[in-house]
């Protein structure tokens, strides 16, 4: 059965404050700067048969997504 890294840490999990940092930085960086930055997400984020991905990648996987989306014709 597949575990996280750190079973149920708070640690784990951005705040509402740390996740607007993270959404404001993403929204004054370079559209190159966003996308590696959504590249590292994802690859935190793939689901491997010995470990689940944090809540804090999936955190910064949605908000990178959000930005790329809004900036994306």
């Amino acid at each position: 059965m597949a575990r996280r890294r750190s079973e149920n840490k708070k640690d784990d999990m951005l705040t509402r404050e740390q996740l607007k940092q993270v959404h404001d930085r993403l929204a004054t960086a370079e559209i190159a700067a966003v996308e590696a930055f959504y590249r590292s997400a994802h690859h935190r984020c793939a689901l491997q048969p010995w470990w689940l991905p944090t809540p804090r990648a999936i955190q910064e996987l949605v908000q990178a997504w959000k930005i790329l989306r809004r900036r994306r014709p």
